[in-house]
């Protein structure tokens, strides 16, 4: 398509294999009858460990602004001064 004079979009919009990767082997349709077979192609995630140690900490800051109170403050620097840090350990 790069030497070529032609449309990319016209070209993306059709299948490049006849049956969806899903549905077929190797080019070859998966028959009704084997649907087991499709379990093979499955594989179960294993479980990772859980580390050991913590590297960092992440904080949704919305569900914080909504959590903690807000009176007393008028700035969000007095906000994270006053309320948010003291509260981190």
């Amino acid at each position: 398509m790069q030497r070529r004079d032609a449309d990319l979009v016209e070209f993306f919009s059709h299948e490049v294999q006849p049956l969806p990767h899903s549905l077929s082997e190797f080019g070859s349709l998966r028959l009704p009858t084997v649907k087991s077979n499709l379990l093979k192609c499955i594989s179960q995630p294993s479980k990772p460990e859980l580390p050991t140690e913590v590297y960092c900490k992440v904080y949704d800051i919305a569900v914080i602004v909504h959590c903690l109170p807000v009176t007393g403050v008028m700035t969000f620097d007095d906000s994270a001064e006053h309320i948010f840090l003291p509260k981190q350990s």
